[in-house]
């Protein structure tokens, strides 16, 4: 038999605020690409963002962080 192998999840999380907005939005995924596009979604219908650009995508993604 095989020795039990404890399962680890690293959690992605991003809160709005860390971004400098007065929100308490806060998200959690499996990857980095989940965290931005419930991100994306949140910013288009809290923030009325019709579009995100690359210059915010990337400030998102450095916000990122995981959660072990």
């Amino acid at each position: 038999m095989f020795p039990e192998k404890e399962v680890f999840l690293m959690r992605k999380i991003f809160k709005c605020r860390d971004i400098g907005n007065n929100c308490e939005y806060q998200v959690s995924g499996n990857s980095e690409e989940e965290v931005l596009q419930r991100v994306s979604e949140h910013a288009k219908r809290a923030h009325n963002m019709k579009t995100i650009s690359k210059e915010l995508a990337d400030k998102v993604r450095t916000a990122i962080y995981t959660l072990f």
